[in-house]
């Protein structure tokens, strides 16, 4: 056996300190992907928990906010319940919010919240969307005791004087018919009134209604705030 086959070759003893430092680059590489990847994962972990709120934090808001919403609507229904305000929805006057004065004896000309009686006719226009149960009817008196009405086709008169806006209609705004009352000369007895609106014709009053009792006016109505 040959010297030369067993004494390492001048490049492998060279390149063996090159080796290692290869291998050592490689971890060193390997460790800065590592880090690298996690660094991102911690990023993303971080994104992820500032804007997906925790189970805890984000049921803690929702409280909050069903709790605002509860305090808001308790506060609103106290207000309308102290003041007696009370919202006008139907077209017969301007939209919007109403003061009742129960203790004022309404006169002629002025607006006033009638309770309809539970009778066929209020029933089928609560049907037919014209108010919601319960709801006050915001009329204005245009009769009372001793005054003479006439409902015609023609119109509505109060001692002789045709009130504005009140000729009967044929069909409400939905196409449905519509059957007008006919007076001829009446003499409101005592304790009966006429109830109209001057603002709508299309309005849902005595054209329809007929006369009513007195007793079923719950008090004048002033308007608080008007969005229509």
């Amino acid at each position: 056996m040959s010297n030369s086959s067993i004494v390492p070759t001048t490049a492998s003893v060279e390149d063996a300190p090159h080796r290692d430092s290869c291998a050592g680059c490689r971890a060193q590489q390997t460790m800065i992907i590592f880090l690298t990847a996690d660094a991102k994962e911690k990023r993303r972990d971080a994104q992820i928990t500032t804007f997906t709120p925790s189970g805890d934090g984000f049921e803690r808001f929702l409280m909050r906010v069903i709790g605002g919403v509860i305090a808001a609507f308790l506060i609103t229904f106290c207000v309308f319940y102290f003041f007696d305000w009370h919202i006008n929805e139907s077209p017969s006057f301007p939209r919007g919010i109403y003061k009742m004065n129960a203790g004022y004896r309404p006169v002629i000309g002025d607006l006033v919240f009638f309770a309809p009686p539970d009778a066929p006719i209020f029933r089928a226009a609560q049907a037919n969307g014209y108010f919601k149960r319960g709801n006050y009817l915001l009329k204005k008196l245009a009769a009372a005791s001793g005054d003479v009405v006439t409902i015609s086709a023609a119109g509505v008169t109060v001692n002789g004087a045709m009130l504005p806006n009140s000729k009967p209609l044929k069909f409400d705004g939905g196409g449905r018919p519509l059957k007008p009352v006919t007076l001829t000369d009446y003499r409101l007895a005592v304790g009966e009134v006429l109830l109209m609106s001057d603002y709508s014709p299309q309005s849902f009053d005595a054209r329809y209604f007929g006369v009513q009792n007195e007793a079923d006016i719950t008090g004048t109505a002033r308007p608080v705030w008007i969005w229509d």
